[in-house]
């Protein structure tokens, strides 16, 4: 007997019609059609509502303070520090921006050491880079003009003539003058 009453229970599912949750949220009233034996009912459901964080003070992190530190002196640039340290690079430039120009401040120190130690134990290619990067030295050929130009520019092309009288002749004249 008992294993009749069991498997008929068995047979028989629940039936979820989701009215805990609707009756939850009483603000927005929609009229519901229920199963037969609940018939029609009259819900509120609220909109979504934004939590509001206005009061809360974003506190700094000491453990994310130092790989910030760390990860800058490394010279990764701010995105790539942003993702290992899990932040978005708006909230490390603003929360953490300090952090991180100390970590690039000493990344730079360190290759500015490095460099030095290698300029004073006279290695040429260092000496070379230091002098064109810090006293502005090139190797690019200065070309320098002397003198005066005596040609006019002009859109139409000049005669052989025309060029003749105009250039040729007046050198001849000049030194005819000297003479």
């Amino acid at each position: 007997m008992s294993t009749k009453d069991d498997s008929e229970t068995d047979l028989k599912q629940d039936v979820d019609t989701g009215i805990a949750e609707i009756l939850k949220n009483p603000e927005v009233v929609e009229e519901i059609k229920l199963p037969s034996p609940l018939r029609t009912a009259e819900v509120v459901i609220n909109p979504p509502r934004r939590k509001d964080y206005s009061n809360q003070r974003y506190e700094k992190d000491p453990e994310t303070c130092g790989a910030v530190t760390r990860l800058a002196r490394l010279g990764l640039s701010k995105s790539a520090v942003a993702i290992a340290c899990r932040l978005s690079p708006q909230e490390l430039t603003k929360w953490y921006g300090e952090e991180y120009a100390a970590g690039q401040a000493g990344m730079q120190e360190v290759v500015a050491r490095g460099l030095m130690e290698q300029a004073m134990a006279g290695n040429p290619q260092v000496l070379m880079y230091l002098g064109k990067s810090k006293l502005g030295w090139t190797e690019a050929n200065v070309v320098e003009h002397v003198g005066t130009i005596n040609a006019v520019v002009s859109a139409r092309p000049l005669s052989r003539e025309e060029f003749e009288q105009r250039y040729l002749a007046n050198e001849s004249n000049d030194e005819g003058d000297e003479v």
